[in-house]
């Protein structure tokens, strides 16, 4: 019995980024495999769940995919993430402000409102 397969539109290789590219994928790729393991879940449960194959999800934690913002919202909705937690924003960004700079966090909310 074969498995099904699942379409894997907006995967690009990530053959031809430049450095900084390279670093945002794999970064995004190491944030999706972390959540998805605190979560306790496996590749093919992600899968099944977001609608997205297993060989994209390898790639994607990897940081061999480039994905379209549309898939990374099903991965985020399927793993019960944000969006922004997954492309590095949200709660992510400020943990690093407060680590980098004590304070920074707080003028930055201030300015906002």
């Amino acid at each position: 019995m074969a498995a099904e397969s699942k379409p894997d539109n907006g995967l690009q290789r990530a053959a031809d980024v430049t450095a900084q590219d390279r670093e945002f994928l794999v970064a995004l790729g190491r944030r999706v495999r972390d959540i998805r393991e605190r979560r306790g879940m496996s590749r093919r449960a992600l899968s099944a769940s977001s609608g997205v194959s297993e060989r994209f999800l390898a790639q994607l934690e990897s940081g061999e995919g480039n994905a379209s913002i549309v898939l990374l919202r099903h991965v985020a909705e399927a793993l019960g993430a944000g969006l922004m937690e997954i492309l590095g924003g949200g709660e992510a960004v400020e943990q690093r402000l407060v680590r980098q700079r004590p304070g920074s966090l707080e003028a930055l909310l201030d300015s906002t409102r």
